[in-house]
């Protein structure tokens, strides 16, 4: 019964993070026309809870699945889905980081160098309002960030499928 409800909640876990993924994806066709000012507003607005939450479900679905592979030990073939899809959760982690993660670091330092004051006092308004600095680095770096996230979203859907593979019965 343990087991069952570990491979369940794990499901879960992936599935909310790659869902927080393809989100990116469903939303690019209509960011592809935005000017780099609204562009940048958005993207400053937008993802506020994104770190903070998809961080939490995507390591939560890496170490989740790291504990079903032990937990499937005995199933050869479900261990080894098991594997794979851990594979691709941490190859999706890994991209998000050498790709995007680097994007938001750049355009948070754009953000501070343009309010030197702490971020976290700054009105709503004020993020609506991007600084040309700001502007500049989404203007730079949106292609990178966007098909960042794709790359990412791919990895994910791939160790969520092999996931659930892993728990069909033979």
């Amino acid at each position: 019964m343990f087991v069952r409800v570990w491979k369940t909640t794990t499901l879960v876990v992936t599935a909310l993070a790659v869902g927080s993924s393809f989100v990116h994806v469903l939303e690019y066709p209509q960011k592809l026309h935005y000017d780099d000012y609204f562009y940048s507003a958005v993207n400053s607005t937008l993802y506020g809870a994104f770190g903070a939450v998809g961080g939490v479900l995507f390591s939560g679905s890496i170490l989740m699945s790291a504990v079903l592979i032990w937990l499937m030990r005995r199933s050869r073939r479900g261990m080894w889905a098991a594997v794979a899809g851990t594979g691709f959760l941490v190859a999706g982690l890994v991209s998000w980081t050498l790709i995007v993660a680097p994007v938001n670091a750049q355009a948070v330092a754009a953000w501070k160098q343009s309010h030197p004051e702490d971020l976290e006092r700054l009105t709503p308004e004020a993020y609506r309002e991007p600084p040309s600095e700001v502007t500049e680095v989404w203007h730079r770096q949106r292609a990178r960030w966007e098909y960042g996230h794709r790359v990412t979203f791919l990895l994910m859907l791939a160790g969520f499928t092999a996931l659930a593979w892993s728990q069909a019965e033979p």
